[in-house]
């Protein structure tokens, strides 16, 4: 056997000995040292931004802290008695906390996330962990439930998603402009956000004509990806039955100034390019000009808005331009305002002719290697600076008719 220390006060035999100063002092340094560890042990369930509830053997609330007030509404003064059931938001089916209990009543803690319901109804997302406290005999004589309010990261969780599948889907709509027979055709976009609102195209007609789009719509972010959503939809709606540039501006325009409030617009220009007659014809709304560069790189035409953004006046109109005729190696390179105003970090703007000196430097390479290029020659030039706009540029390489 181990020798045993006796306790203060009492002899080696166990019989109660007269205590002295030194017994006395042992005991208040083992209260003050047990009084130390409740307080803050106290404090620390009072202070912790997670809700505490504890119940006792027939889930009756003892004890609720502040935060749990402050997370569900109610006083603690009004849930002491009752049971956490006064929560419950019905969101869940019975088998669900069938399961529940059956862990507690098996002595193990329970994790997991649930809905509960504060006392304004609003639901609300906890990730909770409820743990039985056992006495000496192993006995359950309570439970301790820990409730941590998650309702803002799953509506940003939830967010993310829906923005990442509208990223997807905007990406799957770029990607449904396709080159036309007897051109080399590519589009590129990189959004400042997850989303954007810029918008290209190109849409071959069933009389060989083609039509090629580019266009900006007002603002940043999902708002502003729909629209363009719509705006891509009217186009290639109307050009099936609309062969004059300027008479389809009007249509689109009616019909997005019907739908677009609170200021926002959408800038166009298209261009519609015919391998019959090898020439093309245009109409811009509000867009930045686009450019129909030669085979040696020089600028032949600047293609300049004929009427002003879509969305804003419903009875706006729009003229078209042309005929113009083209030549085996001509391009036609259009872009947003993304890639001429972005900045570097002295303030400098990328501009156009830069944009089209870039052009001119690669004119051997095909569409696709020349938007790619130019992209990420701009992202290059604005360095550390954060990206303010969607960059967008298209590029339609000329041949001669299919």
């Amino acid at each position: 056997m181990f020798p045993m220390t006796p306790a203060p006060g009492f002899s080696q035999e166990g019989v109660r000995a007269t205590p002295d100063a030194s017994d006395l002092q042992s005991v208040l340094e083992s209260l003050e040292l047990y009084r130390g560890h409740y307080e803050r042990l106290s404090r620390a369930v009072e202070q912790t931004a997670d809700a505490v509830v504890i119940t006792d053997r027939q889930s009756r609330i003892e004890y609720v802290n502040p935060a749990f007030e402050a997370t569900s509404g109610y006083t603690a003064q009004e849930v002491l008695g009752r049971k956490p059931s006064l929560l419950q938001s019905g969101h869940h089916d019975k088998q669900f906390y069938e399961e529940l209990w059956s862990k507690l009543e098996a002595g193990e803690p329970w994790r997991g996330t649930i809905v509960n319901r504060k006392k304004s109804g609003e639901l609300y997302w906890s990730e909770q962990t409820i743990t039985p406290m056992k006495d000496d005999a192993g006995r359950t004589t309570h439970f301790v439930s820990v409730l941590k309010d998650i309702t803002e990261q799953r509506k940003l969780r939830e967010q993310e998603f829906y923005l990442q599948l509208a990223s997807e889907v905007q990406q799957h709509l770029y990607r449904g402009a396709d080159s036309a027979a007897g051109f080399d055709t590519a589009g590129v976009t990189r959004p400042a956000h997850l989303t954007g609102g810029d918008y290209f195209d190109t849409i071959v007609q069933p009389d060989g004509r083609v039509t090629v789009a580019i266009g900006d719509v007002s603002g940043h972010g999902v708002g502003s990806a729909l629209v363009m959503a719509a705006t891509r939809a009217y186009v290639r709606a109307f050009t099936k039955s609309e062969a004059d540039a300027g008479a389809l501006l009007r249509n689109l325009n009616g019909a997005l100034t019907a739908d677009l409030d609170g200021g926002r617009y959408v800038t166009l220009l298209l261009i519609q390019v015919d391998p019959r007659t090898r020439s093309i014809e245009y109409a811009g709304a509000g867009h930045l000009p686009g450019y129909l560069l030669r085979g040696e790189g020089e600028v032949d035409l600047v293609m300049g808005s004929t009427g002003p953004p879509l969305g804003l006046l419903a009875d706006a109109e729009f003229s078209k331009c042309g005929p113009i005729p083209y030549r085996d190696g001509d391009a036609i390179v259009l872009f947003t305002d993304g890639v001429t105003e972005a900045e570097n970090v002295e303030g400098q703007e990328f501009g156009a002719e830069r944009a089209l000196d870039i052009v001119r430097s690669r004119r051997q390479s095909s569409a696709r290697e020349l938007v790619e290029g130019l992209a990420e020659t701009v992202r290059a030039f604005c360095g550390e600076k954060r990206q303010r706009d969607d960059i967008t540029a298209l590029v339609c390489k000329l041949g001669p008719p299919a």
